[in-house]
């Protein structure tokens, strides 16, 4: 059964569809300007949409160029990992250069043989003492550069000095010299006492304007 509530809706819809003279099922008709203005605004939306597609187009994919260096075409893969030095396969040669000559133990050298590893020994250690000699001279201060280098033109004089050969009649005292001086230590003691006998000579000479004996001489 309906209720009383559904019995008068019913009462009213059928009035109102016999008012209308159509069917209520049908499709309620569209107002022309609601329908105007619906097909405005999709016309408007469509171009909004393509002038939009149209300056915020994404550029088409170009190749991209890329600089190849001058490399094998085929890069063969080594064994050994990155991380590994690469020293053990290296040749012997490689690693540390050829001596000339023969091996020969310490024992079996000839005198020849070590003399002239001794003169090669000194050399490298010329060159190494004058290779120190020189940087410590260009950070030294001016003035001590100078100081050592009047110090080692007084050591070279004497040094020439005592290796001339002396002259006819001096040969043997020059061999004795030579045989005293055979060590660096005789040839610096000399070489001082020289200087200090030099600087007592120049002490002694008499200045021109001190007088010649002191009054306390003179006997009345």
């Amino acid at each position: 059964k309906l209720s009383l509530a559904d019995v008068y809706e019913k009462q009213f819809l059928d009035k109102q569809q016999q008012q209308q003279g159509g069917d209520a099922d049908a499709p309620a008709k569209e107002e022309p300007a609601h329908a105007e203005i619906r097909a405005a605004m999709r016309d408007l939306f469509t171009k909004l949409d393509a002038l939009s597609n149209f300056h915020m187009m994404p550029k088409p994919l170009a190749a991209e160029v890329k600089v190849v260096s001058n490399l094998p075409s085929i890069n063969v893969e080594e064994v050994i990992p990155v991380g590994v030095s690469d020293a053990s396969l290296l040749a012997p040669q490689e690693v540390k250069a050829k001596t000339k000559g023969e091996l020969v133990a310490a024992g079996e050298k000839t005198r020849t043989q070590r003399l002239r590893e001794r003169r090669l020994k000194k050399a490298f250690q010329k060159r190494r003492a004058a290779k120190a000699a020189a940087r410590a001279a260009a950070k030294a201060p001016p003035l001590q550069r100078e100081a050592k280098e009047a110090r080692d033109k007084v050591v070279k004089a004497a040094n020439t000095k005592l290796a001339k050969p002396a002259r006819a009649g001096g040969r043997k005292e020059n061999k004795r010299a030579e045989k005293s001086l055979s060590s660096s230590k005789k040839f610096f003691e000399r070489l001082q006492d020289r200087m200090t006998s030099t600087k007592a000579v120049a002490k002694k000479k008499p200045r021109p304007d001190q007088p010649r004996g002191a009054a306390s001489g003179f006997k009345l």
